[in-house]
């Protein structure tokens, strides 16, 4: 993303002072691709919950101990090109599938090696997800974007039995009119599977957010137009109900309307047939969690960033909106930026920002009403380490690296010498040191009823503003 300019620089400087701003708008020297630090999605491994995994602006980041220490891994092997945020899932045997713009890759050794030889699928892969109820199955889309049939892109749905191996298209090809952008099959009946889609019309004046619903396990659909939606409001599936699959959600991400952004989110009890929006808000809403049981719904506001600053949201609405499935109430618990919801046994993982709540991703024991530190951008520990001639080895160089170190405060900008890497709270307890480790911390797996209640606010933003002002002036020249 580019700098988000003057303008909005000024605007930032009247609504929280000057010193917090500049950390905002450091240069692009010191953002991961030119774009601005962020996490946007946190999947727990199946097979191993002590194993994270983070996809954030600067690349993709993953922990082997529940967020005290984090691995880096370069947006290469995943064939990311420019600013991309491909949609990850995890199957049953851990193995993490992405969908890329260049297609469909598979990482079967945590993160070392990617796999990328799918023909079919090598194209336009905008969604993947897993069965709730059996991990070792997942479904990809594969959809034009713009030009359909007639330029060979065309929009199907694929199938994967055997934890991402191997895959099979489902049905027919669909509508090349649409935009394919979110899929879920029902907790309870995967059979019933849901998409959102845009229908794109020659002239762009009739574009509509559209529906998809089958019953037969992708091999048909129905379609249905989503109400209040068009080529300015896009709706994007957030979840399915665990236990009734006529019950689902939509998130509308919509314009600039006044001074701020417009989101909504739409329900439905009956597979789609009729929506009823059930909040609305001047912030993205970029979390999106249901309660394993199906009784409570979480909503996280954000900021985005996007587009170069011209998506600006009411700051004073952000935070996590909770609501009992029953009536929909909302009322807001933690305040800030949210950029993720994940809600598992150990608790509610939270991406927040280093630069406003003082972490990057924390944990939720209460259902959204307090966070609790969990990872912050300085305890990126090192690069992945990954064995000779995989594709991190080959392709993750040492200049990326030390891009990402110094936007994260774990090295000087200048030198890149290594500094300390930070460590939530709940990291510090002692064990014996471990020969293995070379983290310097002997830090503990995180439990989560041994959480700090404590928030860190602004100690990484202000130290991390100290840090880069003082190496700024040690390397400029005297005009």
């Amino acid at each position: 993303m580019p700098s988000l300019g003057r303008l909005a620089y000024k605007g930032c400087q009247i609504a929280a002072g000057t010193a917090l701003c500049a950390l905002l708008f450091a240069s692009e020297e010191a953002r991961a691709n030119g774009r601005f630090p962020a996490s946007n999605q946190l999947l727990v491994a199946p097979n191993d919950s002590n194993r994270l995994w983070l996809r954030a602006t600067q690349g993709l980041l993953t922990s082997t101990d529940r967020g005290c220490t984090w691995q880096w891994i370069c947006e290469r092997p995943l064939g990311i090109e420019g600013e991309e945020d491909p949609p990850l899932a995890i199957t049953d045997t851990g193995a993490v599938v992405a969908a890329v713009f260049k297609g469909l890759y598979v990482s079967e050794d945590l993160g070392c090696s990617w796999r990328h030889d799918f023909p079919e699928l090598n194209r336009f892969a905008v969604d993947v997800t897993v069965e709730k109820q059996n991990l070792s199955r997942a479904l990809l889309l594969i959809s034009a974007g713009q030009g359909g049939a007639a330029t060979g892109n065309l929009n199907q749905v694929w199938r994967s039995a055997d934890s991402g191996k191997s895959w099979a298209k489902i049905g027919n090809d669909l509508d090349p009119n649409l935009r394919l952008d979110t899929i879920d099959p029902a907790p309870s009946d995967p059979t019933k599977i849901y998409m959102t889609a845009q229908y794109q019309s020659e002239s762009g004046q009739d574009d509509v957010g559209m529906f998809l619903y089958s019953e037969n396990g992708g091999e048909t659909w129905v379609t249905r137009p989503i109400p209040g939606t068009n080529n300015s409001y896009v709706a994007f599936l957030s979840a399915v109900h665990p236990t009734d699959p006529k019950k689902l959600y939509v998130r509308v991400r919509g314009p600039v309307v006044g001074r701020y952004v417009e989101n909504f989110l739409l329900y439905s009890a009956n597979a789609g047939e009729t929506w009823q929006e059930i909040l609305r808000g001047p912030a993205d809403m970029l979390g999106f969690a249901l309660s394993p049981d199906g009784s409570k719904v979480l909503v996280g506001m954000g900021d985005s960033r996007a587009l170069g600053g011209t998506r600006p949201v009411d700051r004073a609405a952000l935070g996590i909106y909770s609501a009992s499935t029953a009536d929909h109430e909302f009322t807001r618990g933690v305040e800030g930026h949210v950029g993720c919801l994940t809600w598992t046994a150990d608790g509610i993982y939270v991406c927040t920002s280093e630069f406003y709540q003082g972490f990057e991703l924390g944990l939720s024991l209460d259902e959204g009403q307090t966070v609790t530190a969990v990872m912050h951008l300085a305890g990126i520990k090192e690069p992945l380490q990954c064995p000779a001639g995989t594709d991190v080895a080959n392709l993750c160089d040492e200049r990326a690296w030390n891009t990402v170190c110094a936007a994260t405060n774990r090295c000087e900008e200048n030198t890149f010498e290594p500094l300390p890497v930070m460590l939530p709270e709940q990291c510090h307890a002692p064990r014996p040191k471990d020969e293995s480790d070379d983290s310097g911390c002997g830090c503990r797996i995180f439990n989560g009823n041994s959480a700090s209640s404590g928030i860190l606010l602004g100690l990484f933003g202000l130290g991390w503003f100290a840090a880069h002002r003082r190496r700024r002036a040690r390397s400029a020249t005297p005009l």
